[in-house]
């Protein structure tokens, strides 16, 4: 039986090519000294999502749902989270990375409509 390996840096090349807005929003605030300026991860995504242009959250919002579309089921959910997304928290199972990016998508919805009444995803 042939195991697949895929490296860190194809987990990030992927997600920075396909959803660069989802990545970046991810990368940027939960990076590896998140905990410095968030007391948890879900904090640190809302700073995150309040201080990010409407815009943009709609772009992060719709990479969002093609990420999950796209979530290969050859590579731990948890490493694509932690590894392709470069958010920094460790999620040791797939049910803990799911649950903390359903959380996002969650809060990011919320964020929209309270700007966007009208918005739909």
């Amino acid at each position: 039986m042939i195991k697949t390996i895929i490296s860190t840096q194809r987990l990030q090349k992927e997600a920075e090519d396909r959803w660069p807005n989802l990545q970046n929003l991810l990368a940027c605030y939960l990076h590896q000294d998140w905990d410095v300026f968030d007391e948890t991860p879900h904090k640190a995504v809302d700073r995150a999502i309040s201080e990010t242009p409407l815009e943009t959250l709609k772009l992060v919002t719709t990479e969002w749902r093609d990420w999950r579309a796209r979530s290969s089921r050859a590579v731990s959910l948890q490493r694509q989270v932690n590894e392709g997304l470069c958010v920094n928290v460790g999620f040791k199972t797939a049910m803990e990375a799911r649950e903390f990016m359903n959380i996002v998508y969650d809060k990011l919805i919320v964020a929209i409509r309270n700007e966007d009444e009208g918005w739909k995803p």
